[in-house]
């Protein structure tokens, strides 16, 4: 960057190179705007409704004064050249004033394409509560949901497979099955056990009290098929211990973000 000292003693020549100096010296802000892109809005141009205000922006990496008026759909950038009287009497072009407003013309450029520049003393903030939203990711190795095909995860990330054929269950203290972070459990397959069976009798439809049976050679016993006395049951058929029906899981932390 250029700098000029003209406070000194001796006096100096003041001639037109030096003018082009100064210049070429405050040129180089046109670098630092195009960091803004080729189409944003500096300050101002506050949308005022029927009207947007003055202000400042940037078309194709160039800075310029924005001069307001009633909203259009379409910006374009004026030109206006003074003139000027030299030592030697004649008029030449002088002064260049280039601005944007409202218009229309080939070369305009859509309004609604210019952003506006975000603050540089926001984006700090902005960043640190990105940093935060993305430290369980980047320190806490927590997966994250991806439903593409491996070949296309993204660089940087790899496959995950501690879940691979599991469910997730959310961490609970309270219940001794799921309290361990990181344990697994569960099985694809359960067999049904006698203990797994409700406590219940069925009925035969055969009495102690009902009549002796056609077919009944026997001893004279009296059981039968007609509904007195007390119906023969078989026995109870299980002990109704409850089956355990959890699906293959793994326990995990689910948390949220909360700022």
């Amino acid at each position: 960057m250029k700098t000029f000292n003209f406070n000194q003693t001796g006096g100096f020549k003041l001639v037109t190179e030096i003018l082009a100096g100064l210049q070429d010296a405050y040129s180089i802000y046109s670098g630092v705007a195009r960091m803004a892109g080729e189409k944003a809005i500096v300050s101002g141009c506050e949308d005022l409704g029927v009207n947007v205000g003055d202000g400042y922006v940037i078309i194709n990496g160039e800075l310029l004064e924005f001069k307001g008026s009633v909203k259009q759909s379409t910006v374009i950038i004026k030109e206006e050249n003074t003139q000027a009287a030299f030592e030697d009497g004649s008029i030449k072009p002088f002064e260049k004033y280039r601005y944007a407003t409202f218009g229309y013309s080939t070369s305009a450029y859509t309004w609604s394409d210019f952003k506006r520049v975000t603050p540089l003393n926001t984006i700090e903030d902005r960043l640190s509560k990105l940093e935060k939203i993305a430290k369980p990711i980047l320190e806490g190795n927590s997966p994250i949901l991806f439903l593409k095909p491996a070949n296309e995860i993204p660089p940087g990330y790899e496959e995950w497979t501690g879940s691979a054929g599991r469910t997730l269950v959310g961490r609970d203290p309270s219940d001794s099955d799921f309290s361990v972070l990181g344990a697994t459990g569960g099985s694809k397959t359960s067999t049904i056990q006698k203990m797994n069976l409700p406590q219940v009798k069925i009925g035969t439809s055969i009495y102690t009290n009902g009549g002796r049976l056609v077919d009944d050679t026997g001893p004279m016993d009296n059981i039968g098929t007609t509904p007195n006395g007390t119906q023969i049951e078989t026995e109870v058929l299980g002990l109704s211990e409850p089956l355990k029906t959890l699906d293959p899981y793994r326990i995990v932390n689910y948390i949220i973000y909360k700022g």
